[in-house]
């Protein structure tokens, strides 16, 4: 197949944008690599293990995930570590192969086992990553050999694995040279057949295939990071047998010597392509090959990206001093927002509201679609001003519904604010649900328990009046979403749900984002954790004080929800829940002593952390982590939906 000629002026060739700590990695990485790549075919192992940080397997949890190295065989190196989440349940198995073009870099190495480490987490899925042998010193088809050998020692000895690994659902992934031979162990697996292991999936990150032509990408993107043409033959050459060119089966695999997949039972595979990766035409060539073999195959491109996005080394945990990084615009606008909250917050523990509501900007309902989201107010109780903000997406299908409770301490912002305002819009559009965005009751004015009276009402009032949603809304996939001391309403209001019933709604998830919980002890977070712009021990015991019955301290139940005065939930139908954490929140250990309570009460409960974050950057969708909160966040909805 000849490739195809793109007329492109320079000036037309988008231009890559990297920030300069990814930068400087790339630059270091590509330099101990070029020179650890000696000229005559050799690599200078000892220049390369010098700089090679290795990470070494953690049987205690680290961020959700534990980690243990299994041998398969010494005489070989041959090893792998497998990586497992802290979710229960029955989870897939991802057998991972990494890349470095067959002769660098291994599943102990800190980048590889940060990427497993984060997918494991992610995904979630018991993750087997393969420590296979390395090029020049054993050549082709060494690694195929050990990647084989490893899934036959999983159908041979399943007891390596934790119990919660299924492997009836098996995937195979790999990045770069990873991809390459994730490819190659499929053909083989697909041939051979295995006993208990069915492979039912490949991933292919940015595959390493090649050729003797030299395509266009090739030549056009020869200065991007990390590939180039003059690398990629010396990799080729220290893995293929001595006299083969690139053409070689095991390189070009929809080239003139390709295997005949079409009687196979080759796996679905997912193919992923960075838009400034030379070896992209060569990736697009092995979906067109899968798809014309008469295999399911799906493309996904990435147009702004380079070589192993997935895998360069991330950044280092922050000290415990650093201050969050954050745009200067952001900093203004949660600087302001905190000026104000703080002015309107009295000393004897009442509230200016005439001031803060002089600052606060509201946004009407608006029944035209505005970025593919119409708004409407529907009233509950007119007298305890009860009200909800309904957002409606432009789709026809049916879709889940979110009853969504804001943040702001109990005692500030309402749904009609113009940050939740746009908030709940950018949710509504992102998850493809139904947000029923709740006003309830503020404090001082208003204490404990009319937040959660009022956000009980609301469900209850859907329950009874499912006409005031649109047609496309399924109260029978419903949702209950709160981030900060929204978070701590849906779980007190999910509690109620269990224990009084409901006729229609059917509450199938939890979605608790930063929440708002703590107790009479000081955290480790909360002393050592003060450069949050929104959240300070002052703040927070200002807004307790303010919300609690009076004479109650930080352990009441409303607060210390797994402290002495929990509430037992062992017997209840709680819904699964996610617990969304940021790195930077001081209230991050109350966050995770929730979560370990779910789970001690046998409850299905995750927790993600985004360690760079603060408290609230869910509300500031230009934050990179924001997009990966929304993937996140989607990816459980989409799960529980299934179910």
């Amino acid at each position: 197949m000849a490739s195809t000629r793109l007329k492109t002026k320079p000036s037309q060739t988008p231009k890559l944008v990297l920030p300069w700590m990814t930068r400087i990695s790339i630059y270091f990485l590509s330099k101990v690599t070029d020179n650890a790549s000696r000229s005559n075919g050799t690599v200078n192992r000892r220049l390369m293990n010098f700089f090679d940080r290795k990470s070494r397997p953690n049987a205690t949890p680290v961020n959700g995930v534990s980690t243990k190295d299994v041998t398969v065989d010494a005489n070989l190196n041959l090893w792998f570590r497998v990586f497992t989440p802290a979710d229960g349940g029955c989870l897939p198995v991802v057998v991972f192969f990494h890349g470095g073009g067959f002769a660098f870099l291994s599943p102990d190495s800190f980048a590889f086992d940060a990427v497993c480490r984060r997918f494991c987490q992610r995904i979630p899925a018991v993750v087997v990553s393969v420590n296979y042998r390395l090029t020049p010193e054993h050549r082709y088809p060494s690694q195929y050999d050990d990647g084989e050998a490893v899934l036959k020692f999983l159908d041979e000895n399943r007891a390596v694995l934790p119990e919660v690994a299924d492997l009836s659902k098996c995937f195979l992934a790999g990045d770069s040279a990873g991809a390459n031979l994730a490819h190659n162990v499929a053909v083989r697996v697909a041939k051979s057949g295995l006993r208990s292991i069915r492979v039912v999936g490949l991933i292919s990150i940015q595959p390493w295939f090649g050729g003797e032509e030299r395509t266009e990408a090739e030549v056009r993107l020869e200065g991007a990071p990390l590939v180039s043409m003059r690398r990629t033959d010396w990799l080729w050459k220290a893995f293929l047998p001595d006299g083969s060119d690139r053409d070689h089966a095991a390189v070009n695999v929809s080239g003139a010597n390709a295997v005949d997949l079409s009687g196979l039972d080759y796996p679905d595979t997912l193919v992923f392509v960075g838009g400034f990766d030379p070896l992209q035409d060569w990736q697009k060539r092995y979906y067109e090959w899968l798809i014309k073999s008469g295999k399911k195959a799906q493309l996904i491109p990435y147009p702004t990206m380079i070589h192993v996005n997935s895998s360069p080394p991330p950044p280092q945990p922050m000290p415990a001093s650093t201050k969050p990084i954050l745009p200067w615009k952001l900093r203004l606008k949660i600087s302001v927002l905190s000026f104000f909250m703080n002015a309107s917050r009295r000393s004897n523990g009442t509230v200016n509201r005439r001031l803060f509501n002089f600052f606060e900007r509201k946004v009407p309902s608006n029944a035209n679609p505005v970025d593919g989201v119409t708004t409407s107010d529907v009233t509950v109780d007119p007298a305890r001003n009860l009200w909800f903000r309904l957002f409606v997406p432009s789709a026809a299908a049916s879709l889940p519904v979110v009853v969504f409770f804001p943040g702001g301490g109990f005692a500030f912002l309402s749904p009609d604010s113009a940050p939740l305002d746009a908030a709940c819009r950018f949710f509504c559009r992102s998850f493809n649900a139904v947000i029923v965005s709740v006003n309830y009751r503020l404090a001082p004015e208003h204490r404990y328990p009319s937040q959660y009276d009022d956000g009980f009402d609301v469900v209850n009032y859907l329950d009874q009046n499912g006409a005031v949603l649109d047609n496309i809304a399924d109260v029978n996939k419903c949702f209950l979403v709160g981030d900060s001391s929204g978070g701590n309403i849906a779980h007190h209001v999910a509690v109620r749900v269990c224990k009084e019933k409901l006729g229609l709604v059917k509450i199938i998830g939890l979605v608790s984002i930063e929440p708002f919980f703590g107790g009479k002890d000081r955290t480790e977070s909360e002393i050592r954790l003060t450069q949050d712009p929104l959240i300070s021990l002052e703040i927070t015991d200002w807004f307790w004080k303010a919300f609690l019955p009076n004479g109650s301290d930080r352990d009441h139940e409303a607060a210390n929800v797994s402290g002495p005065n929990a509430v037992d939930i062992s017997g209840l139908d709680y819904p699964n829940t996610l617990i969304v954490v940021a790195g930077f929140d001081p209230l991050k250990d109350w966050q995770r002593k929730y979560y370990e309570w779910l789970r001690k009460s046998g409850m299905a409960a995750r927790i993600i952390e985004y360690p760079n974050m603060i408290h609230g950057f869910h509300l500031f969708p230009d934050l990179p982590d924001t997009s990966l909160f929304v993937s996140d966040v989607k990816d459980f909805i989409a799960k529980q939906v299934a179910r």
